[in-house]
């Protein structure tokens, strides 16, 4: 399908691809890894025919179709967001059109053989439109933006209204729905929340078009790819398997190749000697000489710039209270008028490290500054312990960095009295070696920006940090360095990141965050005790509470009509007035069942509610997780709450809908 044949290229000193050669078939799911910078976009970009080697051939299968979501979206139209990603399939477009102009010729009143004409090509253009599953087209675009996390009242917007993220996600389901042969995504998970990225895996892992992903999300690649393309320094390995496949493969390689350097080394090292021993011996001198021609020929092994598993500890801070930060009965809105929080209670403890999770605009970022002191709570109050220090961090901080001073020396605006050496073993770990403590910060790249940042805030003192999005910007080395400095973080942490990978290894509770529903005022938190494939275990299906059909207002309607009509009711007669009046006391006694029934249904979701709430509350007690049986006592308790809650829900919207129904009935009878 693609075939890259000794490709070389370069922009001016840097070499991307050195005689760069590999070949995709049909039906490979390929991840494409490296550093930032090494190469992955340009890949792309010559698979597209966007840009050209400098030597070498890229060979595509003659009439490949080719489906690409690039990192930035650019222009879009105002066109709803359902018809723009449907427009994709141009000849079905195409059909339907026509179709539409035959129809109407066909209702003008066609002479006979006119007529005969029209329905022979009408005929052909109904088999032709059918070949081209037109009649289940929109059901399976709707089925794909539900998956990606649109909701039905999005399908008539138009994409230009959406946020950047939203435009990806609109550009991927056209592109999902379009099913090209070869199908390139570049960083498709950076606008998804979990449900999405567990949806998008699942999709591409059903489908049977060859599939390559540039990403740093390792679960991802994980959980779709087969095979591993790894650029770096020029040069491409291929590895077949996930992405652990290929940690494992690479590693075992490196191994060998460590162990190949080194007898290469003994053997350069026994030669030297040979030939300082015997260069001036006659009987010697061709042996030395001999040998010296074999070094200057010897191609030296070179061990690629692995990151070095660097041990290194922080400054302490105070010692942290049993509880660093206290949410209680907090509300926020930003003057909106539906909250996204009313009434939130949480608690953060010593010993917890806390991920929150939930759908995009659900409010984790929101909850991270009300934690952080960032925004003052609108409603209830915000308490932090008196030895807690905070540190928070978010994307704009890395603007904060000074550009004149040097990585080391920003690191020194932090550091208090550390050492030097303590100082340099950080950055080290943050990938910053040798000579690259020197760099200025004016000439960082975003990636190294953020480490450095993350870096400073680790290096702090503080005993409590907070952290949105920490892994944007950076590659899977900077997310492996982060990884490794967060689970030996002394401190307690909460954080908001889209890398399952990060959460797994350092937390240890779960914040499920869910927006309002019908009938609540603001956004919910569910606390989970283990890491996200303990949550993930439990909720593998992340289901929102039903959202039933709001039951009309019949009297109230009614009332708005009669206060609308004051100037026409005194027209009515009285008989009139009394029949209507009947009517509706009628609708009212045949419907007082369903009505009665559906209150109860609203009084029960209340009680759990509040049962959920308190039993929430009492999950987020430090000391609870002091008392293993009671936590797991609890935790199978909100378990089993929320299940009811969800039956409930369901329960509500039969009902809700059933009232409906009967009113209609009872109306149209009267």
């Amino acid at each position: 399908m693609i075939t890259f044949d000794e490709i070389t290229k370069s922009y001016g000193r840097q070499e991307v691809f050195r005689a760069a050669t590999f070949q995709i078939s049909r039906g490979d799911r390929v991840g494409v890894v490296g550093p930032n910078g090494a190469g992955k976009t340009t890949l792309f970009r010559l698979i597209l025919g966007q840009e050209r080697p400098d030597s070498g051939a890229v060979h595509r299968s003659k009439g490949l179709t080719i489906g690409h979501l690039p990192q930035e979206v650019g222009e879009v139209g105002s066109e709803p967001l359902l018809r723009m990603v449907m427009a994709t399939v141009e000849d079905l477009k195409t059909v339907e059109e026509e179709l539409g102009r035959l129809e109407l010729a066909l209702l003008s009143g066609p002479g006979r053989e006119e007529a005969e004409v029209l329905a022979h090509r009408q005929s052909a253009l109904l088999e032709r439109f059918d070949h081209l599953d037109g009649y289940t087209l929109q059901s399976r675009a709707e089925k794909i933006l539900h998956g990606l996390g649109f909701a039905d009242q999005d399908f008539d917007r138009p994409v230009e209204v959406f946020s950047g993220g939203w435009r990806m996600r609109a550009l991927l389901a056209r592109i999902l729905l379009s099913e090209p042969e070869l199908i390139l995504l570049d960083e498709p998970t950076n606008h998804l929340d979990l449900a999405s990225m567990i949806w998008l895996e699942e999709y591409l892992t059903s489908l049977t078009a060859t599939v390559m992903i540039v990403s740093h999300d390792r679960t991802f690649l994980n959980r779709t790819a087969t095979r591993i393309v790894e650029l770096e320094g020029g040069r491409l390995g291929l590895y077949t398997g996930n992405y652990d496949a290929y940690a494992l493969q690479k590693k075992e390689k490196l191994v060998h190749l460590v162990s190949a350097a080194a007898k290469q080394r003994e053997q350069i090292r026994q030669m030297k000697e040979f030939i300082d021993r015997n260069r001036t011996r006659k009987d010697k001198a061709r042996q030395a000489q001999a040998r010296l021609k074999t070094l200057a020929k010897m191609e030296l092994i070179e061990l690629p710039d692995e990151t070095r598993e660097i041990s290194f500890s922080f400054p302490p801070g105070p010692r942290p209270p049993a509880v660093l930060v206290e949410l209680e009965g907090v509300g926020l809105a930003y003057g909106r008028p539906s909250p996204i929080f009313s009434g939130l209670k949480a608690q953060v403890g010593r010993d917890e490290r806390i991920a929150l999770v939930g759908p995009n605009g659900a409010g984790k970022s929101s909850l991270l500054k009300l934690l952080a002191g960032e925004v003052e709570p609108e409603e209830g109050t915000r308490r932090a312990g008196p030895s807690t220090r905070i540190a928070y961090f978010a994307q704009h901080q890395t603007e904060q960095l000074n550009p004149g001073l040097t990585v080391l020396e920003e690191l020194m605006t932090v550091s208090g009295q550390a050492s030097q050496t303590a100082m340099r073993t950080l950055l080290g770990a943050f990938l910053f070696s040798g000579d690259e403590v020197g760099k200025k910060v004016s000439v960082l790249s975003g990636g190294e920006r953020s480490r450095l940042v993350l870096a400073k805030l680790l290096f702090s003192g503080a005993n409590l940090l907070l952290l949105d999005e920490p892994t944007n910007h950076l590659d899977i080395p900077s997310r492996a360095a982060l990884e490794r400095a967060l689970v030996s973080w002394p401190g307690a942490l909460v954080l908001v990141t889209h890398d399952r990978r990060l959460i797994d290894a350092v937390a240890n509770r779960i914040w499920e965050i869910s927006p309002g529903g019908p009938g609540r005022r603001g956004g919910r938190l569910a606390i989970y005790p283990g890491n996200l494939n303990d949550y993930l275990t439990t909720w593998q299906k992340l289901k929102a509470r039903p959202e039933a059909k709001p039951v009309a207002d019949r009297d109230g309607a009614d009332r708005t009509e009669e206060a609308a009509g004051a100037g026409s009711r005194g027209r009515r007669s009285k008989a009139r007035r009394r029949e209507e009046a009947e009517a509706r006391r009628q609708v009212s006694r045949r419907t007082k069942g369903l009505r009665q029934r559906l209150a109860g249904l609203e009084e029960r979701v209340a009680a759990k509610e509040a049962e959920l709430d308190e039993l929430n509350h009492k999950l987020s007690q430090p000391e609870i997780y002091h008392q293993p049986e009671e936590a797991a006592r609890l935790s199978q308790r909100a378990a089993r709450v929320r299940e009811e809650l969800e039956g409930l829900g369901e329960d509500w919207s039969r009902a809700a809908l059933e009232l409906e129904e009967a009113v209609d009935v009872a109306e149209s009878d009267g």
